[in-house]
């Protein structure tokens, strides 16, 4: 069934498992990052350009690293394009991350070396620098200090939706001055009615706002002033960010938190086996992801994700709110005038129809699919890279905004760096 918390056509729910307290901070050394099919190719190429521009051979110490990576990492890119590819999602925070860098000392020891905003730290002396973060990395040990309730298991949320994600920048702890509200109706407060409502609206959505809208600082010195005034404003601190970010798993081995247990993927339905020690087949017929998300934990959040991700389930997925409203389905029932079955979703909108009921139901999942976005739940801090860091203004249009006022705002400045 497309909304997991419903038994057949029944419409019987189950309450939401409880969320979990915040992971502490753990004692353990810091594991190695894992070897990913980007890493693979980046290796091979680096190896076959340095043979091609300064005749490299198979016995330097390049194409010993590129063999290493490869022999490690073919089986990840056996697992498909999509593996490589990942998952593009988004994060909203009142944070801002610290610059890290995960450094290897002369002992062996990784550890992971904080910064400031923007700015790495110094490498400890004798250490050598294994992978830099300039826009700051994700971390288990935070979940639960961001704006979420974390009521669909425990791990860092990701949405597919840029939207979804502005909201959960939370409230500004900077007020606006009398000069944004001047850049607000200079825009015409993108046609809503009060300026206010602009703000908000631009908030929500720091990714797509210009085009949304149809804003284009190039278009007039007066419009391009506007735009850079709310960028001073909505790019300072106190304003929380969007990160775009890029989630490095196969989606096939995501759990469905919506989709039943017998539904799930060949890869979830074995790993949950090994995490549980029953087949989803063995459930009841009406458990999908959610039920099978608290079985495995036995009712503890934090349990659930630890024994899914060592099974082999990095993470999980849901529809986000918008899509559930699309996705609650009323039962198949018999139009009489079209001699067809048809499935209505709880907002009177057609979502499919079929000579039977079964058909229809199926056909009404699969627009489900096409049309919803989801939000997603991972359980490893490693498999999330931050692409970029939304303080405000997108690449293309901070370029048009330098273009059209000869300065680069602070958000135009995160993305050069």
């Amino acid at each position: 069934m497309p909304n997991g918390d419903r038994a057949g056509w029944l419409g019987w729910r189950l309450p939401p498992e409880p969320a979990g307290p915040p992971v502490p901070p753990s004692m353990r050394p810091v594991p190695p990052p894992p070897t990913r099919p980007q890493q693979v190719v980046d290796a091979i190429l680096d190896f076959l350009r340095g043979a091609v521009v300064g005749g490299e051979t198979a016995a330097s110490p390049r194409a010993a690293q590129a063999g290493e990576l490869a022999m490690a990492g073919l089986p990840l890119l056996g697992a498909g394009a999509k593996a490589l590819r990942g998952i593009r999602a988004y994060h909203g925070t009142p944070h801002t991350f610290p610059a890290e860098r995960l450094v290897r000392h002369a002992s062996g020891l990784l550890e992971y070396v904080v910064g400031a905003p923007d700015v790495l730290p110094p490498v400890p002396q004798g250490a050598t620098v294994v992978q830099d973060f300039p826009l700051g990395r994700f971390r288990m040990a935070h979940v639960g200090t961001g704006e979420g309730g974390a009521a669909y298991g425990h791990g860092l949320y990701q949405a597919e939706e840029p939207l979804v994600a502005g909201i959960y920048r939370g409230e500004p702890r900077v007020g606006p001055t009398r000069e944004v509200f001047e850049a607000l109706r200079a825009l015409d407060n993108l046609g809503f009615t009060y300026s206010s409502e602009a703000l908000a609206a631009i908030r929500r959505d720091p990714v797509h706002w210009l085009e949304r809208w149809d804003v284009n600082p190039a278009r007039s010195p007066r419009e391009a002033e506007a735009v850079a005034t709310l960028e001073r404003y909505l790019g300072g601190p106190g304003q929380g960010r969007v990160y775009e970010t890029r989630i490095n798993v196969d989606p096939a081995t995501l759990l469905d938190w919506d989709r039943l247990m017998t539904e799930q993927t060949p890869q979830v339905r074995e790993a949950f086996a090994r995490a549980y020690g029953k087949s989803p087949a063995e459930l009841a017929s009406w458990a999908a992801g959610r039920q099978g998300y608290g079985l495995v934990g036995h009712g503890d959040p934090v349990q659930a994700s630890t024994r899914l991700r060592e099974a082999g389930v990095p993470g999980l997925r849901y529809l986000d709110q918008v899509s559930r409203m699309v996705a609650d389905l009323k039962p198949p029932a018999f139009n009489n005038a079209a001699k067809q079955w048809e499935v209505l979703n709880y907002r009177g909108q057609l979502m499919a129809k079929a000579p039977t009921p079964e058909a229809a139901w199926e056909r009404a999942q699969q627009e489900v699919e096409r049309l919803g976005t989801r939000n997603y739940v991972m359980f490893d801090d490693r498999l999330i890279d931050i692409l970029r860091k939304w303080g405000f203004l997108p690449p293309l249009a901070a370029g048009a905004l330098y273009q059209a006022t000869g300065q680069a705002g602070p958000a135009a400045q995160e993305e050069s760096r």
